[in-house]
């Protein structure tokens, strides 16, 4: 089995992408905040859960060296999380992105992000987790690290014997997600995140056994705060190539039933076509906002307000929508530019001049923007635009 790629031959409809791929799946999950650069337990002191009862997290180890491996070839990546519920993610096999977040000072940080990533954590995977504690040799250093913690000590009132009871049946955990090794970015630094500008609220998930689905664009803009490094791009790269078209598709089944006709037109303007596609190319002319193509075989009307965010009244509301050409259409959806109030032309940073004038970035829009559209701009703006 590659690490991080599924081989469970999941075929479950809506979670099968075009093409046959997996759909990926984003997760914000809180870890145990720790200061020895997740190489060993630390002794961080925690409020609740696991951490609190025992004085260690197993995901304190996850940046160590000695948690990577090779298998079938591939270079490969143990990590550890808690819980995810009943979110089913067997189903996303080697297309799951974890962000794994801290708390700490009354701060969020971003840890480390695993891309490509593959659960271990059902109770049919123990004898996997088991295996690869054997391969990498952890069990007894690892405990050494644990046991050395005062906390831990302290917990287990000095009794190493219990302690050691206690490791043997819970070693197995440590390693209960994969992923391929390059898929893994650990930050030397903590970064500090903006919770607002994520979710709009004044706080991300915090509690250990809980966890936070996020879009692709949003994914992309966490990953925009990343040191540059070739590992970061190349999750970047993973997370942008991914067709999000049939999952959401897909999601129209967890919305509540609809009448056939609303279905038929929400699928039709998730795709960019019917009464939505006519409707919004009308305001425009028949063309393209910002070169004023009229080519309609190169012409995509995609959403403002992307469809994952948008309520199915909106998704079928012309005025969330915009003409542009195949390339824009990609720049747009990407959040590398956007539209100021007067329809000015915004462009992300990490856009390089040079590439500006490749892709003949300089328009704006080629007339305002509806009254009706500004509300959709301007959430583009506040929640896709990659300013850079």
């Amino acid at each position: 089995m590659d690490c991080g790629q599924g081989d469970r031959g999941r075929s479950s409809e809506g979670v099968w992408g075009i093409g046959g791929g997996i759909m990926a799946l984003y997760l914000l999950k809180p870890v145990v905040w720790n200061s020895n650069a997740y190489l060993q337990p630390s002794g961080a002191r925690v409020h609740s859960g696991y951490p609190k009862e025992n004085g260690y997290g197993h995901e304190e180890w996850n940046n160590s060296k000695q948690l990577e491996f090779t298998e079938d070839g591939k270079r490969c990546k143990a990590f550890h999380t808690e819980g995810f519920g009943n979110q089913p993610l067997e189903a996303h096999d080697g297309r799951v992105f974890v962000f794994m977040i801290a708390a700490h000072s009354g701060r969020q940080f971003l840890i480390a992000v695993a891309g490509n990533a593959t659960s271990l954590l059902d109770e049919t995977q123990k004898k996997r987790r088991l295996s690869i504690v054997k391969r990498l040799g952890i069990g007894d250093q690892f405990r050494q690290d644990a046991w050395s913690v005062a906390r831990v000590r302290k917990l287990f009132r000095d009794d190493e014997d219990r302690f050691t009871r206690h490791w043997k049946d819970e070693i197995h955990w440590v390693p209960n997600w994969i992923c391929p090794a390059e898929s893994y970015v650990p930050f030397a630094e903590p970064l500090q995140l903006d919770p607002q500008s994520i979710s709009g609220k004044s706080s991300l998930v915090r509690m250990f056994g809980s966890y936070q689905e996020i879009s692709r664009q949003t994914a992309l803009r966490i990953l925009d705060l990343s040191p540059t490094n070739l590992s970061a791009q190349q999750l970047k790269r993973n997370c942008t190539d991914e067709s999000d078209i049939q999952e959401d598709l897909a999601d129209l089944d967890k919305t509540g039933p609809a009448a056939s006709t609303t279905r038929a037109a929400l699928i039709d303007a998730r795709l960019g076509q019917g009464r939505f596609r006519n409707e919004t190319l009308a305001f425009w002319d028949g063309k393209c906002a910002i070169t004023g193509c009229g080519v309609g075989e190169v012409i995509r009307a995609s959403h403002l307000k992307p469809w994952r965010d948008s309520s199915n009244k909106e998704r079928l509301d012309p005025r969330n929508g915009l003409p542009l050409v195949a390339h824009l259409d990609a720049l747009f959806d990407r959040g590398l530019i956007s539209f100021g109030e007067a329809g000015d032309l915004l462009i992300s940073g990490l856009v390089s001049d040079d590439e500006r004038c490749i892709l003949h970035l300089s328009d704006g829009l080629q007339k305002p923007p509806h009254s009706g559209t500004a509300p959709y701009l301007k959430w583009h703006r506040d929640y896709v635009f990659r300013a850079g």
